[in-house]
Formats: C-alpha cells, structure tokens, sequence
C-alpha cells in the first residue's frame, strides 16, 4: 500500500496537515509531532499511477508549521521502496528521467495552475498518449493544474527523455516491477532533482548489507561533456539526455568526475544472501549538494522488520566531528578511488527516526539510509 512517513527534529511540536485536492476531498488528516516522533499516514492503492500513461488527479499535500522530513514508500508483499520526498523551495522546471530498462515509469506532479508541460522524448524510446505515439525528438505537451498528476509507463526506458515546464513541477522515476540480476522484480521509485542540481563530482556507494554488484546511470545535460569514472572509464556524452551505464561488482567506492553537470541514479542488484533483496533505487547527490545535516525515519514494517544502515560520505579530517543521535560515529572507514579527501563507511542503525549532523556547521557530508528485508 502506499504511505507516507513524516518526521521533525525541530524540539518543539510541528503540526502537520495532509490531504489530496484533487483526488478525494474527504482525505484530510491533522496531527503534532515532536522531535524524532513519526507519523505515517497510507492511502488506498488507487492513487498510484498507471496502467498505461494518464492525466489524472493523484497529488498528495501536505503542509507543516515547521520543518519536516517526509518519505514516499510504495509497501507490498516483496515488493517495497521509498523515497525522500523534496519540499516545495527544492523544485525546478527542467528535469531529466532516469529508469531502469524494463517496466520503466516516470510521474509528473503540478504545483501550479495552467502549468505547461512539454516532454522531449529521448533515444530509444517512445511515449503513447491520446492514440499518439511520440518518439524521439518529438514533443509531448500538456498542461496541468495544480496537484494533477501524469502518469508515463509502457515504453522502454525513458533514461534522457527531458521534461521542461513554466511553473515548478515534482518528478518521479522509477520502475513498476524490474529485476536487475538476481532475485525478483521490485518496484523502483526516486524523487528526480532539476538541472539546476546537477553537479561535477560524485561519489559510487553500495548498498550495505547486501554482497551484489551495483549498476549506475549517468545522463548528461549539456553537449560534449567527458565523463571519467576512476578505474573504470573514460566517456564523452555528445548531447544532452546521453546516457552511459556501468556496473561495479565490488565493494570499493570510485570518484566520479564530469566537465558539465550531470545527473548519477545507483541500480543495486537483488538476490543479496540469495535469499534477501531485491533492486533498489537511490538518486545519488553531487558533493556540491552535501548537506551539514540529515533528519530521516526508517520504514516501520512490524512483522517482518528491515535491517537498517546509512551509508556516509565525509571528508577524512572531518570524521571525528560527525554525531549521530547525540552520540560520536565509531565506524571503520574505507577510502575512495579517485579521492584524496573523502572517505567512506556503512554502519547499522535502529528502527525510528534518526539526526546526524557534524559539530562544524559548515562540514557538509552525504548521508544515505537503507533498509534491507528477506521476506518483504
């Protein structure tokens, strides 16, 4: 089913409104959370999108007094990923999709009313609307009111189709069911951030607990921009919406490096333990966009719990000062190839809601949380 999962590490109590506009306006729900208290909240599986590609009515609001942390999880019988939902201030009008190749999916959220979309199809691909077929180089426009949604699935992977609009618009990407080398299809979604957010610098992770390779999408958003992954590869993408994927099988973490902005999106494969997960997805954040502070809640799955971790990236003279729930990080950290200054660790966590920030607020770091289940 899908839910959404609401935290707050403001020390004060934060009340927080939800409701769906457009889709059914007997949905509201108001509530108070107070600093590490989470909230979760699950709809009937009707306002998901699909099948086949929809203008529909879907959008979900919700509004707080103060700041909040918000995750999107699609829950199911093995089947189940999340993501962290951006606010409002964080949107843009120019996007790129990245999907895996099958079963791919991609959403478009308006915030705005008489908002123009207009979607330019990428390499490969193709988009059916209205009894229309538009393929590459062509462009698909609608226009949207606030908090009405489009739904895009049943073409191949939409990797490189762009999406411009004249009002800021939410996009998510994803996968209704894939399977990416062992274990069975999952469901992959992922919030898309604007070109605007694109950067020249990233940093591979793995997925921790889980001994299978990890595959990574770049898509390229100017013309003629050199790629270089350290020890793997060097790539020019010509055109903006180029894609180039690779894959690394072990467990090391590589630098990656661009001469103009580019988007990463992590594909980890399933059949961790043969028995344990399948893929997920996680759209990685440039070093340009690590943030000093992180407040996030794992996903409460009672009879079959997940095995928590974050995964943290920071520069090596810089690790003492992180601070976890109040507590010193005591990890064993791992270089990065292609790095002189950062480093990388996994470490496990508990169930709840979570803060790491570092002592010196101008340390910027990447924290990333995921769970891993053997039965859900």
């Amino acid at each position: 089913m899908p839910e959404v999962f609401i935290t707050t590490d403001c020390r004060c109590t934060v009340n927080v409104n939800i409701s769906t506009p457009l889709y059914d306006t007997s949905i509201f729900e108001s509530f108070s959370l107070n600093r590490h208290e989470v909230h979760n909240v699950t709809f009937n599986s009707d306002i998901q999108g699909g099948p086949g590609t929809i203008l529909s009515n879907k959008g979900i609001e919700i509004k707080s007094d103060e700041e909040i942390s918000v995750y999107a999880v699609n829950s199911q019988p093995y089947s189940t990923d999340a993501f962290a939902v951006l606010p409002l201030d964080t949107l843009g009008d120019n996007y790129y999709v990245i999907t895996w190749r099958d079963e791919a999916e991609f959403m478009i959220i308006a915030t705005e009313r008489n908002t123009t979309v207009n979607i330019v199809i990428a390499k490969g691909t193709y988009i059916t609307y209205n009894s229309v077929t538009y393929t590459y180089g062509m462009t698909l426009k609608i226009t949207m009111n606030s908090f009405q949604t489009f739904h895009v699935h049943g073409g191949p992977d939409y990797s490189g189709t762009r999406i411009i609009s004249n009002e800021p618009i939410t996009v998510i990407s994803g996968a209704s069911c894939t399977s990416i080398g062992l274990g069975a299809c999952d469901h992959l979604s992922s919030q898309m951030t604007p070109v605007e957010t694109f950067g020249n610098t990233f940093v591979t992770i793995n997925m921790p607990n889980c001994n299978r390779p990890v595959n990574f999408k770049i898509v390229a958003s100017d013309f003629n921009t050199d790629v270089n992954i350290t020890g793997l590869a060097s790539v020019s993408l010509a055109e903006p919406g180029d894609i180039f994927l690779f894959r690394i099988a072990d467990s090391s973490s590589k630098l990656v490096s661009s001469t103009k902005p580019i988007a990463v999106a992590f594909f980890t494969e399933g059949g961790c333990m043969l028995i344990s997960g399948d893929p997920a997805m996680i759209l990685l954040q440039p070093t340009q966009q690590f943030a000093a502070d992180y407040t996030f809640t794992t996903i409460d799955n009672p009879t079959n719990p997940f095995k928590n971790a974050l995964t943290i990236v920071v520069p090596e003279l810089e690790k003492g000062g992180l601070i976890l729930d109040n507590q010193p990080i005591l990890a064993v950290w791992r270089s990065i190839d292609g790095s002189g200054d950062l480093q990388v660790t996994d470490i496990n966590i508990t169930h709840g809601a979570h803060t790491i920030y570092h002592v010196n607020p101008t340390v910027t770091f990447l924290a990333v949380s995921t769970g891993l289940s053997s039965t859900y």
